[in-house]
This record gives C-alpha cells, sequence and structure tokens, in this order.
C-alpha cells in the first residue's frame, strides 16, 4: 500500500466512523423513545434500555452501507476541496484507480458487516424480542399476539407461545383431508423437541376427529408430531425477520419452505441481498467517485452529505421497489437484488463518462 493509498484509507475510515456514530446516536435514541412508549410496570426504562442494547447490531447493520456511502463521500470531498483530488487526476489516476484505492475500505467494512450479520444479530434479535415479551406477557411464556402459524403438508398449526426452555406452548393442529376437508384438530397443552428422533413429542393432548356423519373425540398423555423442524427454527421464524438471519438459518428456512410447498420470497429475498451485498457497497463507492469528479467537487461538505443522503433514500427505495416483484409477479429474487445494484453502475459509469 502506497503513501497516497494509506492517507485515502485513514481519511476515509475516519469518517465512516464519524458518520455511523452519529446516525446510530440518533436511530438509538428514537429507538428508545419509541420503546418507553410500551413501558408499563413491568417493562420500564432500563428493560427498554437493555433492549435497545441488544438490538444494536441490527441498527448498525442496516446503517453501515449507506455510512460507508457518506462516509466516502465526505472524505473524497476533503479531497476536492483541497485540490488533492484534482493533483490526483493530473498525475494520473484515473477513477478505476480511485475505487481500487478504496478497496481495502469497502473490504474491512464488508468483512465487519458479514460477521455482525452470521454471528451477532440472529442470537441478539432473538434473545432480545424473548426478554422483552417475558416482561410484558405473564406466566414467563414468550408469546405473539396472534400465535404463530405453520403448514406443515396437510396440517395448519398455531402455537400460541414459546416457553424459557425451547419448548412451545398452546399448540392447534388442523389436519386437512384430501378432499381439503377438516378431518381432525388436536389440541396439546405443550410440546418439547426430542433431538434423538428429530421429532416433537406434545402432551396433554386432545383430539376432535369429523367423520362423515359424527364428530369424536378423545385425549392421550402424548403424543408425536413427526416433524423435523428444530426449535432455533421456529424461534427464527417467531421472533426474527427473514433479514435478520444468518445465510445459515435463511438456507435452512428456504429449503423447509420448498418441502412444504410454502411461498419463501422474503427469505429468497434475504439470502441473495445478504450474498450480493458487496456488489452494493462497490456500486455506491464508484458512485461517490462518480459524483465528485463532477460539479459536486466545487460544493460544500454540506451540498455533498445532502446528496449522498437522497441517494441512499433513492438505492433504498429501488430495494424496495423491486423486492415485492418476486412475490407479486413472480420475479427471481436474484434479479431483484441485481436489478437496483445495477441502475447504480449505470449511473455512476454514466457520470464518469461525462465528467472524467
Amino acid at each position: 500500500m502506497s503513501v497516497i493509498d494509506k492517507y485515502i484509507f485513514k481519511l476515509c475510515n475516519a469518517a465512516i466512523i464519524t458518520v455511523i456514530g452519529c446516525l446510530l446516536t440518533l436511530t438509538s435514541l428514537f429507538a428508545l423513545f419509541e420503546e418507553l412508549d410500551e413501558s408499563d410496570i413491568a417493562y420500564g426504562f432500563w428493560d427498554a434500555a437493555n433492549y435497545i442494547l441488544a438490538t444494536t447490531p441490527n441498527r448498525v447493520q442496516e446503517l453501515l452501507i449507506y455510512s460507508v456511502f457518506l462516509g466516502l463521500l465526505i472524505s473524497l470531498g476533503r479531497l476536492a476541496e483541497s485540490n488533492e483530488l484534482t493533483i490526483l487526476r493530473t498525475s494520473g489516476w484515473s477513477p478505476l484507480k480511485i475505487l481500487v484505492s478504496l478497496m481495502p475500505t469497502i473490504l474491512i467494512w464488508v468483512i465487519i458487516s458479514t460477521l455482525i450479520s452470521e454471528f451477532l444479530i440472529p442470537n441478539s434479535e432473538k434473545e432480545a424480542e424473548i426478554q422483552k415479551l417475558q416482561f410484558v406477557e405473564t406466566e414467563g411464556l414468550s408469546r405473539k399476539t396472534s400465535g404463530l402459524w405453520f403448514k406443515d403438508k396437510n396440517l395448519f398449526m398455531r402455537i400460541s407461545a414459546f416457553g424459557i426452555n425451547k419448548d412451545i406452548v398452546g399448540i392447534t393442529q388442523y389436519r386437512i383431508d384430501d378432499k381439503q376437508r377438516l378431518a381432525e384438530v388436536i389440541y396439546a397443552r405443550s410440546g418439547t423437541y426430542q433431538i434423538e428422533h428429530q421429532n416433537w413429542m406434545l402432551t396433554d393432548v386432545k383430539i376432535t376427529t369429523f367423520g362423515i356423519n359424527q364428530v369424536t373425540t378423545s385425549a392421550s398423555s402424548s403424543r408425536i408430531w413427526s416433524n423435523s423442524i428444530s426449535p432455533d427454527m421456529l424461534a427464527s421464524q417467531a421472533f426474527i425477520e427473514p433479514k435478520k438471519m444468518s445465510l445459515m438459518e435463511l438456507t435452512l428456512q428456504i429449503n423447509y419452505l420448498d418441502d412444504q410447498n410454502i411461498a419463501k420470497s422474503q427469505y429468497s429475498i434475504a439470502f441473495w441481498s445478504r450474498l450480493l451485498e458487496p456488489l452494493a457497497y462497490i456500486g455506491l463507492a464508484l458512485y461517490s467517485i462518480a459524483i465528485l469528479l463532477g460539479p459536486m467537487r466545487e460544493t460544500s461538505a454540506g451540498s455533498r452529505i445532502a446528496v449522498g443522503v437522497f441517494s441512499g433514500l433513492g438505492f433504498m427505495y429501488l430495494k424496495n421497489l423491486f423486492s415485492p416483484m418476486v412475490g407479486v409477479f413472480g420475479l427471481p429474487a436474484i434479479l431483484a437484488i441485481l436489478i437496483p445494484i445495477a441502475i447504480v453502475y449505470l449511473i455512476a459509469l454514466r457520470l464518469i463518462q461525462r465528467n472524467a
């Protein structure tokens, strides 16, 4: 790494860290105020503060790519203000060479993003949500107000709550026959996953069977639910949005949904978004170079920050525009992620051709 590369590296990372610190402070304060609105006797200020602290990795991850883009824009803008960028250009530095000089910075933040999304967010989000729900609900159960629904081939199941020991509580199963008629309703007080058999043991079971001309009821102390989905996968579906899951969890969920013939668009979008994220980092870095080679090199820092904020919002809106097309129009998830990134590249290249 040359002296110039080291200088650019230090300047860019200092700006990125400053941007992340400022944005994270603001978003954390807003999140804390929102949590305090939900406070009651059992869930007070310190509980809300602990929840905000536990969910900080997710906020960092959401802000990271935009913070890197804004940090690069600010640091390169400083080079432009001091005419250092002009000197580099007259010394033979092409936009591609400037991008190569930025690659160590991009690589570091891509690695940080990967570590956060793969190892910190899944566990911290899950634990934070469970602890919060244990405060606001009774009897130490982690509960969703509408329960959690699953489809297991011809079986539809509702789980009312999650216990603190990875067990499930308040299970209602609706079994449909080949003619799409309700054949059986099974209610169980709780269920425990049996690792050695890879199935669930349901306890205190009540069974209602619907025959052609009669309805019969029976009870049993236990019953096997033959499904290998683990408590962690259940908890992930219950408490973690797809975009907060690790690649391994997303792969397991996608495979499970494929087996059950259930729509998987959200999980596929999250999977490809995570996998193609480095391309987005590089594209936004190239875009920051492109806009500073034009009239933006002579503007104030405030103007560049405003352009960076609106550009980041534009990229986010592009992603939000194409993502729903996966479920609505059947657009492949990989294309829904690649198209916004490709648009950023095309705009950046067009600006470079015009201004370089």
